[in-house]
């Protein structure tokens, strides 16, 4: 396995805010699915949440942050590269809007998760394991890595479909 170059890198961060940009000018234009725009904020709130939650074991519980960086990393290429895919993002010719295909439950499993570990955690393990926190820190973490992953590989996925859709409704040049 080769590591990226600092210009490929350069490239696919151009890359996710250009797709950043083209979901936000369809979404203005109004050719985003409803279910998409909803699965969308669904995939933000999460990656805030998740966020959030890292944030609060860095500053305020005083889980180093590298490992944290580490695991969101992870989670982030995990999330990007396998949960991205879970849903297809296509064109809807009859609509001429950007569609969503299959329903996305993996964001309300993972939400369901999260909040049996954390419940589970605070009541039923805290008292007898003091550095359980830790356990609850990388999961949030890497939660975190894997919604936004999720997130920018929908983002990346409306890119190409819009792409898609204007390389054949564009007239060729003679």
């Amino acid at each position: 396995m080769r590591c990226l170059s600092s210009q490929e890198l350069v490239y696919y961060w151009f890359s996710m805010v250009d797709a950043l940009f083209t979901a936000y000018a369809l979404h203005r234009q109004g050719k985003l699915h409803k279910r998409l725009i909803f699965r969308l904020t669904f995939l933000t709130t999460l990656s805030l949440i998740f966020g959030y939650i890292t944030l609060h074991d860095i500053i305020l519980r005083g889980f180093h942050w590298y490992v944290s960086m580490g695991v969101f990393c992870a989670g982030f290429l995990i999330g990007l590269l396998f949960f991205s895919h879970v849903f297809v993002i296509k064109w809807d010719e009859e609509r001429e809007i950007v569609a969503v295909g299959r329903l996305d439950t993996t964001g309300i499993v993972v939400l369901l998760v999260y909040l049996s570990v954390r419940l589970w955690v605070k009541f039923f393990l805290e008292e007898h394991y003091r550095n359980i926190f830790v356990v609850s820190a990388i999961t949030f973490a890497a939660l975190f890595g894997v919604m936004t992953g999720r997130l920018i590989g929908a983002l990346i996925a409306i890119h190409r479909a819009h792409q898609l859709h204007e390389e054949q409704h564009t007239p060729p040049n003679t």
